[in-house]
């Protein structure tokens, strides 16, 4: 079973992230945080894969327990992982057929 307890500095972003009661931008929570962009983007995905539902509109993160605003923050990052699924075909010189309600990807020589 994975562990789904916060660590220390998880719960310590999270609090943040709560208190802010909106978005807050990756650069801005490294500030206050005393930590580099790059291990906070990896730390919102472990939130993430802990079923923290931790979001991002193109604001900065926020943690979100409403649905709707839960569903959009998916459709943007499905509509995100077609693009670039599109873009590596692309680049190996296939073509891509993408199901969308079973999120597969069929790749086709061009």
């Amino acid at each position: 079973m994975r562990n789904t307890v916060p660590s220390p500095f998880e719960a310590e972003l999270l609090d943040l992230l709560r208190v802010a009661g909106g978005p807050v931008k990756r650069a801005d929570l490294a500030m206050l945080l005393g930590k580099t962009e790059r291990s906070i983007r990896s730390t919102v995905a472990r939130l993430i894969r802990k079923g923290i539902p931790v979001i991002s509109l193109g604001g900065g993160f926020q943690v979100d327990y409403d649905p709707a605003h839960r569903a959009a923050a998916a459709r943007s990052l499905r509509a995100a992982a077609f693009s670039l699924l599109k873009r590596a075909a692309n680049l190996a010189g296939t073509t891509a057929h993408v199901q969308a309600k079973q999120m597969t990807l069929e790749l086709r020589a061009a």
